[in-house]
C-alpha cells in the first residue's frame, strides 16, 4: 500500500500553535498564583509528628494553612514576589502543644517572686541579698526554682547560707519540684521551731533535714513545708490580681492557638 504526505494548510498550522501557546500559558501562570505562599520559614529543624514522625527544614504558608512542609530543595516553587521569608537558622519547630497542667495564678505568682530557676546557688544568694536591701524589716522574702543538683557541689543548702545575708527577713525558697523549702533561722523562730532544730518531730508526710549532729539544716519537705508557709502572709487581693495579670501576659507571648 502506498501512502502520500499531504500537507497541513499554513492556517490550520498555525492554529495548532496558538492554542498550544495559550494552553501552555494558562497552566504556567495559574499554578504559580495558586501555590505561592505568604511566608515561608526554610533552614528549620521541623517536627511534623506524622506517621512516620518525619522531619523537614522548610515550610510554606498561605491563608493561614500549611500548603507545603518538606526540604528546601524545592521551598523555592512557593516564593513569590510578595512572599516573607524567614530564615529559621536551624532552630526548632514543633506543633502546636496542649498544656494540660496549668495552676494558672501560680504562674504569675512565681514571676513575683525571686526567680531561682536553674540558677547557681551563689546568684540566688545574691538575689535574696538584693531583697533584703528593698524589704520592710520583717518582710517575707519569697522566691522559687533552686536546684541543688544544678550546683556544683551538688548539696543541699543550708539556713546559714541564708542568715549571712538575711537574719532579720524571714526567708522561703521553693525548690523547683514544688516538694521542698530552703529557709533561714529566721522563719524557723516564727514558726516556733526551736534554735537548735532538734526537738521538733517530722510530720506525717515531710521530714525535716538534719546534719549529722541532728540540728534541722533549714530544708523541710513535702508535709513539713507546712510548718513555716502556714505562717507566711496570705497574698493581698491586690497581689492576686497582679498575678493572674501576669500569667495571662505570659501565656499570651507566645502567641498560644485554640
Amino acid at each position: 500500500m502506498h501512502f502520500t504526505k499531504q500537507r497541513l494548510p499554513k492556517t490550520l498550522i498555525l492554529l495548532i500553535l496558538l492554542i498550544t501557546i495559550i494552553s501552555f500559558g494558562t497552566v504556567a501562570t495559574a499554578e504559580p498564583s495558586k501555590d505561592v505562599a505568604d511566608i515561608v520559614y526554610i533552614n528549620g529543624n521541623i517536627y511534623t509528628v506524622d506517621k512516620d514522625f518525619s522531619k523537614a527544614s522548610a515550610f510554606a504558608i498561605k491563608d493561614g494553612q500549611f500548603i507545603y512542609v518538606d526540604s528546601n530543595a524545592t521551598i523555592g516553587n512557593y516564593i513569590g514576589k510578595g512572599t516573607k521569608v524567614i530564615n529559621l537558622k536551624g532552630n526548632t519547630v514543633l506543633p502546636g502543644l496542649i498544656d494540660s497542667h496549668l495552676h494558672y495564678s501560680g504562674v504569675g505568682r512565681v514571676m513575683q517572686q525571686i526567680d531561682c530557676f536553674w540558677k547557681p546557688k551563689q546568684e540566688i544568694l545574691d538575689a535574696v541579698a538584693a531583697a533584703v536591701a528593698k524589704a520592710e524589716p520583717g518582710e517575707w522574702i519569697i522566691g522559687r526554682g533552686w536546684n541543688q543538683e544544678v550546683w556544683d557541689p551538688d548539696v543541699w543548702p543550708t539556713r546559714w547560707d541564708l542568715d549571712a545575708i538575711a537574719p532579720d527577713n524571714p526567708v522561703v525558697l521553693t525548690r523547683v519540684c514544688g516538694h521542698a523549702i530552703w529557709v533561714n533561722s529566721k522563719a524557723m523562730e516564727i514558726a516556733n521551731i526551736d534554735a537548735n532544730g532538734t526537738t521538733t518531730s517530722n510530720p506525717v508526710g515531710g521530714e525535716i533535714l538534719r546534719n549529722a549532729e541532728g540540728t534541722a539544716i533549714g530544708i523541710f519537705t513535702d508535709t513539713a513545708s507546712q510548718l513555716i508557709t502556714k505562717n507566711k502572709p496570705q497574698d493581698s487581693e491586690r497581689q492576686q490580681i497582679e498575678a493572674l495579670k501576669l500569667t495571662q501576659d505570659h501565656i499570651l507571648s507566645y502567641e498560644p492557638i485554640a
